[in-house]
């Protein structure tokens, strides 16, 4: 019985944390850039990496705003994402499951007039890449 009760949460776990991962896990949030801009601290959209997420983002027309597309790998990583946003003012997190697709598409034209969602999907200017591998000396 026991073993049961075990074998079925752990079901529920992973169903969960596979539909966050996958690809209707995706999230759009717009939130301040931050940085100097130097090499010590680079530009950079706030939130995101204190949240941990993998992202890429595009930088508004003023460059004051980014517009950043996360994809929590588990339930933790939404939770922590999203009391990061109810702590920033500035920043707007967009979920499939409680805003249109047309409302926030206008939303986020209105920081970027040509914004297109289906640039997230190709790595291009104003997107997060991955760091070079550091291969230590021996």
């Amino acid at each position: 019985m026991i073993f049961t009760l075990i074998f079925a949460a752990g079901v529920t776990v992973l169903s969960q944390n596979a539909h966050i991962g996958g690809a209707q896990g995706k999230a759009l949030l717009t939130v301040p850039m931050i940085g100097t801009g130097k090499w010590d601290d680079p530009k950079r959209p706030a939130l995101v990496r204190e949240a941990g997420v993998p992202f890429q983002f595009q930088i508004s027309d003023d460059g004051q705003t980014a517009i950043v597309q996360v994809s929590p790998r588990n339930l933790a990583e939404v939770a922590t994402l999203d009391d990061l946003v109810k702590k920033e003012p500035r920043a707007k997190l967009y979920r499939a499951e409680k805003d249109s697709q047309a409302d926030v598409v206008a939303a986020l034209k209105a920081l970027k007039k040509d914004f297109d969602g289906a640039s997230f999907t190709h790595p291009g200017p104003g997107t997060a890449k991955p760091a070079p591998a550091v291969i230590p000396a021996n």
